[in-house]
């Protein structure tokens, strides 16, 4: 089965690669385009970490359910994006010296720098990308701190399940709010 799975993952992955359209846009939100590309990228992602974590497949995969995830990643990625433009209404930024923190921060988890790097090789992600992630993480804390602010609450006593509960409150109002067309 785990054989399986990496190649269901490729033909999902590399068969789109030959259509007309190289890369269709799959969704906008508000304007954004969430293109095959994106949503490729996200499922690749989540078949390393199931790789990493050396997780047998419980659910036989066939179509429907990869439709089913693939369906729940382009939710993920409309999601992220809605809280994204959001940061970006409310002027959410996060500094560079923040993320070169966090980034030092994860580098110092590793021995050597080889094993450092070697993570990121056997993670499929670029330093580059690795620091857009920590940006849109932190960005979206901060958000939910700001939420959870305005309802009273003081930052050092929140918990992850207040912040869970306020950006799926604020992600409810935004979906509402939103402009999303989907093209599949």
């Amino acid at each position: 089965m785990k054989k399986i799975l990496p190649l269901v993952f490729s033909i999902v992955i590399v068969f789109p690669l030959f259509s007309q359209n190289e890369n269709p846009i799959i969704v906008t939100v508000n304007g954004y385009e969430i293109t095959n590309t994106e949503v490729n990228y996200e499922l690749s992602q989540l078949e390393q970490q199931a790789m990493i974590a050396g997780e047998q497949q419980k659910t036989p995969l066939n179509y429907a359910n990869i439709e089913k995830l693939r369906n729940t990643v382009i939710g993920t990625l409309i999601n992220k994006q809605l809280l994204l433009q959001e940061c970006s209404k409310r002027n959410v930024a996060v500094s560079d010296s923040t993320i070169e923190l966090n980034l030092q921060e994860l580098r110092n988890q590793f021995p050597t720098k080889q094993q450092y790097h070697d993570f990121l090789a056997h993670s499929s992600i670029s330093e580059i990308k690795l620091q857009e992630e920590i940006r849109i993480a932190i960005s979206i804390d901060l958000l939910a701190n700001q939420e959870l602010e305005q309802q009273g609450k003081s930052v050092p006593n929140i918990s992850a399940e207040d912040k869970q509960a306020a950006l799926a409150k604020l992600l409810y109002k935004l979906h509402e709010e939103a402009e999303i067309i989907r093209y599949e």
